[in-house]
């Protein structure tokens, strides 16, 4: 089995930078889902988590949740009041 040649710069652009999801970067490239998988994990890119909204950091979501002490049903419907729904990305 020969072993697909992805550049780590274009994984990181298409990854990172313009935020595409795995699926997406498949489909551009022409590779299955799983060789993307593999190029992040052999170059150490980090993956997106599916439940953390594009643009916003798990310590600003502790700190609204704990400043805000609101349920997680309240603090759920407040995140995506306050962030714009076009905006958030969720990973496959």
């Amino acid at each position: 089995m020969r072993k697909v040649s992805i550049s780590q710069d274009l994984l990181r652009s298409l990854y990172v930078d313009e935020r595409l999801t795995t699926n997406q970067i498949a489909e551009k490239l022409g590779f299955c889902q799983g060789t993307i998988w593999k190029r992040l994990h052999e170059y150490k890119i980090k993956p997106r988590l599916s439940y953390v909204p594009a643009g916003l950091t798990k310590e600003q979501l502790k700190k609204w949740y704990v400043s805000q002490k609101l349920s997680i049903k309240k603090f759920t419907f407040w995140i995506f009041k306050c962030v714009n729904y076009e905006k958030i990305l969720y990973y496959n």
